[in-house]
């Protein structure tokens, strides 16, 4: 069977199930409190609706519409608003990785830059290894930039 696509990065969906949990909890304390205050006017709906419906869309149409896809060399990528952009590999123009360390914590984002467009990626997302190792060695060194920064001790390191 043949396979659609060589690599797909995109969200580990164990993380979005615990953060449907949490907001749904949220959402149940937000309706306990309005209902022991006794608010029964239209401003505590309009105040649902702007704090905690909105956001909250915004952060699930991130969490499931953003993708990167890469099929030979092209990649491509779909946005957190859904429209799709694809180029070719030789198109990069700059690829920025930003390594950062704050109390013991280690994170890590890619910013792929071409002529038109950019996207970031970030370690959490599920195959950033294999897709950072595909563009280390499909993309020439000169145009990768890697920034360390530990904000323990203020110090931060540009290496090419």
């Amino acid at each position: 069977m043949k396979k659609k696509y060589d690599l797909i990065v995109d969200n580990d969906y164990s993380d979005f199930k615990k953060g449907i949990i949490k907001y749904y909890l949220l959402i149940i304390v937000f309706f306990i409190i309005v209902e022991i205050l006794n608010y029964k006017e239209i401003a505590a709906h309009i105040c649902i609706i702007l704090m905690v419906y909105i956001p909250s869309a915004f952060a699930i149409m991130y969490t499931c519409l953003f993708q990167v896809t890469l099929k030979e060399d092209i990649i491509n990528v779909r946005n957190w608003r859904g429209k799709r952009y694809s180029f070719h590999t030789s198109e990069i123009k700059k690829v920025i990785i930003r390594i950062t360390k704050t109390n013991g914590l280690l994170g890590e984002t890619m910013k792929v830059e071409t002529k038109k467009r950019s996207f970031r990626i970030d370690k959490y997302k599920k195959n950033y290894d294999q897709f950072k190792e595909y563009i280390e060695k499909n993309v020439s060194p000169e145009k990768i930039e890697v920034i360390k920064k530990d904000y323990r001790t203020k110090k931060q390191r540009g290496e090419r």
